[in-house]
């Protein structure tokens, strides 16, 4: 790989991506005028040095001003700052020059040698000015400073070699002819400016043009007049139109009378800030704008440069346009077949845009493009309108009807195979499968819908199948669809398949039916088991409160019938007495407090409520019973009282049931009674706090199974007659009712032969409450 001398040292010249291309030439101009600069400086040095060895002109002084330029050149090719500011800088460079040009005549009396560099500084630099100069400002003010120059150091040049006039005449002369060179050329590249400009904008609008043209190819009828509006957008913002617009007339404005003949405005696109006018432009007899209707027959297009010059003879259509504000406007007219059917314009209201010959032209093919659109519109529509009469045939079927291709691929579907015009219209061209997957019926679905059809067309014969499946609109259960398909070939002139038609038949409501009589006849097996569960639950209940009744009343009986013949055992019957009548009373209060909280006619009230106070008391209450019992009934409660927000009674109805339960079924054992208070996690900015209320027993326990029942009224660990411990079943019910009106929960942890530990949580009181609570 070999490199260059220019490669080693490219990287003083990098691309500035900053600088325009008008700036990039001006610079790289100058660059070239510095190194030209710098050559002839030290040339005039050497040539005034032989010619006039005597006179005063220090060559160090050019060799630096030569080096200055050098340097400014290659600095220029590094520095982006220097870059942006060259052009100043060298004309600075300049004037700085000339002043010392005009040092150097007077120094040397305006010697004719130095008088000639003076005016030949001023000539090329003049020169230099002018090419990065886009106006002849700069090149005025640059020979007015020479001119003053000169001026000035001949008035102060006592006996000047040359005379003054020859001096500043010729520094007046050059300004004048590079003035003049100066102004043509600038008229020169604004003309050049201007015609490449309007070339590009016509080249653009062609292209423009071109690509409306091709989407107008493709689009359909329904979309067409969408793709006018848009395309009068594109066209009417770039040609700097404030609103462009398509009119169709109603008639034949060439062979029909005015009068029957109407024009209306049928598309609009306005610039932001305009006013449509669509609107108020419908239906406009040609009879009120005669001069306009005659100028579009001639079928030529209609440039108005300003709607105030019109001729006397459109004084209707210029009063028309002045009220909509239309300062000048350009008109083509559309024709079909040779037939004039209407016109595209562009209207300025705003500013005035200028309708060259060349844009008029290209605009006209825009309103050929159109008027070709719109007659192809309307041949596609009234197809339309054949082939939707005979679709209207197939959408009337009360079946689902569909068409595929021998591929599989949906043709036609009914409504009543979707419903949904939107995605009835998006399947056309697609597989069962992508349809299913969109709808979001299962992939597997389509796939065995296709893989029937392929067999259908493949086999040339009918196919028959059923399919289930969901609809995502409603409930799981209810959505489930049934239907029978039918897949039948059509076959073409050389037996070949060319579509396959599939029907379907919705069997829903069949199944259905069939479903319907399953699920009644599992829902009376149901109730019968219901039933017998309740039978089963009845005889417990009967056989319970016969025994909880018939035995303490048998008892009473007995002993007041003992009473009434032996007067003597009052002392010992009497307890025994008291203990059944109190057996008898727990029964009944069970059972009613259960049908209360039942039937919500037991109010419970949501108050503070001492847990620990009422713990205590229940268990002095109950010490007697455990005491007889052989049971260790002991508690473990907190040192302060711990209160709950809950109704006295309602705990005071827990607390009995349990501590009565615990020593029934722990003889010989031991209960232990505990309250605590537990807080639970931090919810809405506070701690959600419970009181624990715990009866705990070392009984008999039970198989967690039975346990799952214990809350379910009449039931006991032990039912029948012959069941071991006394009891109707309610408490716990009624424990857990309680429980519940009063906002806590309550649930059981036993074993077999271990015992049972009964928990019960109640919400905690606000302190606030407690502390009234303490004080009353």
């Amino acid at each position: 790989m070999t490199y260059s001398l220019a490669d080693a040292f490219s990287f003083l010249r990098p691309e500035d991506e900053v600088l325009s291309e008008e700036e990039k030439a001006r610079t790289g101009a100058y660059r070239f005028g510095t190194l030209l600069g710098a050559a002839l400086i030290l040339l005039f040095g050497t040539v005034q040095e032989q010619a006039n060895p005597a006179a005063f002109d220090p060559i160090a002084a050019r060799l630096a001003i030569s080096g200055g330029l050098v340097g400014l050149f290659l600095a220029s090719h590094v520095s982006s700052w220097l870059r942006h500011r060259y052009v100043v800088g060298i004309w600075v460079i300049f004037y700085l020059h000339v002043g010392w040009v005009a040092l150097l005549a007077i120094a040397n009396q305006f010697d004719g040698d130095y008088s000639i560099e003076l005016v030949f500084a001023q000539a090329a630099l003049g020169i230099a000015v002018g090419l990065g100069a886009r106006s002849v400002r700069p090149v005025l003010w640059f020979f007015g400073y020479g001119a003053l120059l000169a001026a000035g150091g001949l008035f102060f040049t006592s006996d000047p070699e040359v005379s003054p006039l020859v001096v500043i005449g010729g520094i007046v002369v050059v300004a004048l002819i590079e003035i003049i060179s100066l102004e043509g050329r600038l008229s020169i590249q604004d003309d050049r400016s201007r015609w490449r400009e309007r070339s590009m904008k016509n080249a653009q609008l062609n292209q423009k043009i071109v690509e409306i043209s091709a989407r107008f190819v493709d689009v359909s009828s329904d979309r067409l007049g969408r793709e006018i509006e848009k395309a009068l957008g594109t066209v009417g913002s770039f040609v700097e139109a404030d609103r462009s617009y398509v009119f169709l007339y109603d008639g034949n404005p060439e062979e029909d009378s005015l009068e029957e003949t109407t024009v209306s405005n049928t598309h609009e696109w306005c610039k932001e800030g305009i006013q449509p006018q669509k609107e108020n432009l419908q239906n406009i007899p040609c009879s009120q704008v005669p001069w306009w209707t005659r100028q579009m027959q001639k079928k030529e297009p209609l440039v108005i440069p300003s709607v105030s010059g019109l001729p006397e003879a459109a004084s209707a259509e210029q009063k028309m346009l002045e009220s909509q504000g239309i300062e000048s406007l350009v008109v083509l007219p559309m024709t079909r077949e040779g037939k004039l059917i209407g016109f595209v314009g562009f209207d300025s209201v705003q500013s005035t845009p200028d309708w060259t010959e060349q844009t008029v032209t290209l605009l006209q093919v825009l309103g050929d493009t159109i008027a070709s659109a719109l007659r192809r519109g309307k041949v596609e529509k009234r197809l339309r309108q054949t082939r939707d009469y005979y679709r209207q045939v197939l959408d009337q079927l009360p079946v689902e009807l569909a068409i595929f291709d021998s591929d599989g691929r949906i043709e036609y579907v009914n409504p009543n195979g979707i419903g949904d015009p939107e995605v009835r219209e998006w399947a056309r061209g697609r597989t069962n499968e992508e349809y299913c997957r969109r709808r979001g019926l299962g992939a597997s679905l389509g796939r065995r819908r296709d893989e029937a059809i392929q067999v259908a067309a493949e086999e040339k014969r009918t196919v028959r199948f059923g399919e289930m499946i969901a609809d995502e609109t409603t409930e799981a259960e209810k959505g489930r669809l049934y239907y029978r398909r039918v897949l039948e070939p059509l076959f073409g002139p050389e037996g070949k398949v060319m579509s396959v038609v599939g029907c379907g038949l919705d069997i829903t409501e069949r199944v259905r039916s069939q479903k319907e009589l399953k699920r009644a006849k599992k829902e009376a097996e149901q109730a019968r088991r219901e039933a017998e569960e309740a039978s089963r639950a009845k005889s417990a209940f009967l056989a319970n409160m016969s025994h909880e009744i018939r035995t303490p009343l048998t008892s009473v009986i007995g002993f007041a019938e003992t009473l009434g013949e032996d007067t003597s055992q009052a002392s010992r019957f009497a307890p025994l007495i008291e203990r059944s009548g109190k057996r008898l009373l727990n029964t009944l209060n069970g059972v009613l407090n259960l049908s209360k909280l039942q039937a919500g006619q037991m109010q419970l009230a949501e108050e503070p409520v001492d847990v620990t106070g009422q713990a205590r008391r229940a268990v002095e209450e109950h010490a007697p019973q455990a005491e007889s019992s052989g049971v260790d009934l002991s508690t473990e409660l907190p040192n302060t009282s711990v209160w709950a927000e809950a109704d006295e009674g309602g705990v005071q109805i827990a607390l009995q049931n349990l501590i009565s339960n615990a020593i029934k079924y722990s003889e010989g054992g031991a209960a232990r009674v505990r309250v605590r208070e537990e807080n639970g996690r931090q919810e809405r900015g506070g701690q959600d706090s419970q009181v624990v209320l715990e009866v705990e027993d070392t009984g008999i326990g039970m198989r967690p199974e039975v346990a799952e029942r214990l809350f379910e009224p009449f039931r006991q660990a032990s039912e029948g007659l012959g069941r071991e411990y006394e009891g109707s079943g309610v408490g716990l019910a009624v424990t857990k009712k309680a429980v519940e009106k009063m906002g806590g929960s309550i649930e059981v942890e036993t074993e077999k032969g271990e015992g049972s530990r009964f928990i019960l949580r109640l919400p905690s009181a606000e302190r606030g409450e407690k502390r009234g609570k303490r004080e009353a």
